[in-house]
């Protein structure tokens, strides 16, 4: 089977619109597209990342993720822990030995999302510890 992804989905709970596009579009700097057509009108906004559409829809049953949904992969990791702290998103280092940096966290809903980097990091001491919840 040859196959590729169309799209992700993240659910929030109802009206927290706002606070989601300010989050992925602001914070995350996720470039927003046109709303898309969805009958059942739980499609809140819809972002580009890479060749994927991110979806973010209102669920009326939310309950957060709390294993990683997804990994963006960032050219400046340290200026999205940056954007992160200002948005009071606390995150945390994934925890090991080599290999690429990366970050753990919770959308302002509580879903699992992580942040990485191509920089490949050797038990770097800030993010080689174990991951704060």
């Amino acid at each position: 089977m040859n196959a590729t992804l169309d799209y992700v989905q993240v659910t929030i709970p109802g009206g927290e619109s706002e606070r989601a596009r300010k989050f992925y579009s602001g914070v995350l700097a996720l470039l927003e597209l046109p709303q898309v057509e969805d009958p059942a009108d739980r499609v809140v906004s819809s972002y580009q990342v890479g060749a994927v559409q991110l979806r973010v829809v209102m669920d009326p049953d939310f309950k957060p993720r709390t294993t990683p949904l997804f990994r963006l992969i960032v050219g400046d990791l340290e200026q999205f822990e940056g954007r992160l702290r200002d948005f009071g998103i606390d995150f945390g280092p994934v925890k090991r030995p080599s290999g690429p940096c990366c970050i753990r966290f919770n959308d302002p809903f509580g879903n699992r999302l992580e942040l990485g980097s191509e920089a490949i990091c050797h038990g770097h001491p800030r993010r080689a510890g174990e991951l704060q919840n």
